[in-house]
C-alpha cells in the first residue's frame, strides 16, 4: 500500500479477484482428483492413479485456457464499462486484466498439482509449493517496488510466477507417480466427472461470496474504497488458513474410513477436530475485534481507523460463525454428500448478493460489511445443525458439550477482558 498507493494498491485487489475466477471453471476436478486419488491403491492400482491424473489436468488446464483468452480480449471494454476504473488509472488496469488472464489460466493447472499432491496425501510438498509461491509472489512484487516499478510490473510478476509454479508442481507430481507399476483395471472416470461436476458449483458459490463484493464497491465507489474495504477482508482471509489446512488432511481420512460401521469414530473425529480449530481460531477473532482501531490505525494511518474499523469488525463476526462451517462441510464432501456443500455454498452467496445489492449502493463499505458476514453466518449456524442431525446423527446437547463449549466459554472470558482493556 505504501509502495502502490491506494489507487495502485485497488489495481492490485483487480489483479487477484480476477485471477481467482478461471481457476472455478476446473468442472470441481480439484475435490475429484482429492477423493479418488485417495481411494485408490496407489501400489496396485498405478493405471487407475494415472487416468484420474490425465482426467484432472485436462479438466484444469482446458476450461481456464479458455476463460483466460476471454477475459485476454473482453479486457479493455471491463475496465471501462463495467469495472468504471478512472480514466487515469485504465491502461493500467486493462495490462493487470490481461496479466490476471495468463497467470490465472495457469494458476488453474498449478491447482491441479496441489489437489493431486494432496489425494496423493503428500502433504510436505503440496506445503512446499503452497508456501513457496506464497512467499515468491510477496517478495517478488516489494522488490519490484524498492526498484520503482508499479502494479503492472508485479501483475506480470504473477503471471510468471504460477507459470514456474506449474511446472515445479507438475514435475513433483510425475516424480511420485513414476515408481507405481502401470497395473490394475483402468481408472472409473464417469463417477469421477459426475463427483467433479456435482462439487463444482460449490467452489463458484465460494467465488460469488468472497469476490463479488469487491466489484459492488469498485462499481459504486471508487478504487480507494475498494482498498479501505479490500485490506480488513484480505487479514481474515489469511486466518482460513488454518482450517482450510485441517479439511486438506481431513477429507482424505474421511473418505478412507466412509464405511456405516465408522460412524461412531466419524463422530469422535468431527468434535476433537471442530474443538481445537475453534479453540485456535476463536481468541484471535475475539482480539481482531476488540482490537482493530489500534491496528489499522497503527499500521495503515488514520484513514483506515476511521473507515475501515466497523466494516472489519462485521466481517471477524461473521467470520467467527462461518468457519464453524469447515469440518462439516468436508465431512459432507469426504462421504460422498458434495451437493450438500454446495447447497450452502450457494445459499451464502445468494444472500450476499440480495444484502449486497440492497446495501452497498446506501452504506457502502458497511453495507458490504454487513452482507458478507450476515449472508456467509446465518446459514452457516443452520448448516452445522442440520449435517449434524441428518448425516452423522449427533445429538445437539452432546454437539453444544463436547465441541463448542470449551472454546465458547473460553473466548466469551477473553473478549470481556479485551473489551475492558480496550
Amino acid at each position: 500500500i505504501r509502495g502502490l498507493g491506494v489507487e495502485g494498491y485497488g489495481l492490485y485487489i483487480l489483479l487477484n479477484s480476477a485471477a481467482s475466477y478461471l481457476p472455478v471453471l476446473s468442472l470441481g476436478a480439484g475435490l475429484a482428483l482429492v477423493k479418488y486419488l485417495s481411494e485408490h491403491d496407489s501400489v496396485a492400482e498405478g493405471r487407475a492413479v494415472r487416468g484420474v491424473l490425465r482426467a484432472g489436468a485436462w479438466m484444469h488446464l482446458g476450461p481456464a485456457a479458455l476463460g483466460g483468452a476471454v477475459l485476454w480480449a473482453t479486457a479493455p471494454r471491463l475496465a471501462a464499462t463495467f469495472l468504471h476504473v478512472p480514466d487515469a488509472r485504465l491502461d493500467d488496469a486493462v495490462l493487470v486484466l490481461r496479466a490476471a488472464a495468463v497467470g490465472g489460466t495457469f494458476l488453474s493447472a498449478f491447482q491441479w498439482a496441489i489437489a493431486s499432491l494432496q489425494g496423493l496425501r503428500r502433504f510436505d510438498l503440496q506445503n512446499l509449493l503452497v508456501v513457496s509461491q506464497g512467499v515468491l509472489m510477496s517478495t517478488g512484487a516489494l522488490t519490484l517496488i524498492a526498484l520503482g516499478h508499479g502494479v503492472v510490473a508485479i501483475a506480470w510478476w504473477f503471471a510468471a510466477l504460477n507459470v514456474l509454479c506449474f511446472c515445479a508442481g507438475a514435475v513433483l507430481v510425475l516424480l511420485e507417480i513414476a515408481p507405481m507399476p502401470e497395473s490394475g483395471p483402468p481408472a472409473k472416470l464417469r463417477p469421477f466427472f459426475l463427483f467433479g461436476l456435482g462439487a463444482w458449483p460449490g467452489p463458484m458459490a465460494c467465488i460469488v461470496s468472497n469476490q463479488v463484493d469487491k466489484l459492488f464497491v469498485l462499481r459504486v465507489q471508487q478504487l480507494v474504497s475498494l482498498t479501505l474495504y479490500a485490506v480488513p477482508t484480505a487479514v481474515l482471509q489469511r486466518l482460513q488458513v488454518l482450517p482450510a489446512s485441517v479439511a486438506s488432511v481431513l477429507l482424505p481420512t474421511v473418505s478412507a474410513a466412509s464405511r456405516p460401521e465408522s460412524a461412531e469414530t466419524l463422530c469422535r473425529i468431527y468434535l476433537r477436530v471442530m474443538r481445537i480449530m475453534l479453540a485456535l481460531l476463536w481468541p484471535t477473532y475475539v482480539l481482531l475485534f476488540a482490537f482493530m482501531p489500534q491496528l489499522l490505525s497503527l499500521w495503515l494511518g488514520g484513514r483506515f481507523g476511521d473507515d475501515s474499523v466497523w466494516p472489519a469488525r462485521l466481517l471477524v463476526a461473521g467470520q467467527a460463525l462461518a468457519v464453524m462451517a469447515y469440518v462439516p462441510n468436508t465431512i459432507t464432501v469426504g462421504l460422498g454428500r458434495s451437493l450438500f456443500a454446495t447447497v450452502l455454498a450457494w445459499v451464502q452467496a445468494g444472500l450476499s448478493l440480495l444484502l449486497w445489492a440492497l446495501l452497498v449502493p446506501r452504506y457502502g463499505i458497511l453495507g458490504a460489511a454487513a452482507g458478507a458476514a450476515a449472508g456467509q453466518a446465518l446459514p452457516a449456524v443452520v448448516y452445522v445443525v442440520f449435517v449434524q442431525a441428518r448425516l452423522l446423527r449427533l445429538g445437539l446437547r452432546r454437539f453444544l458439550a463436547d465441541g463448542l463449549a470449551a472454546p465458547f466459554i473460553s473466548s466469551a472470558v477473553l473478549l470481556a477482558a479485551a473489551m475492558l482493556l480496550h
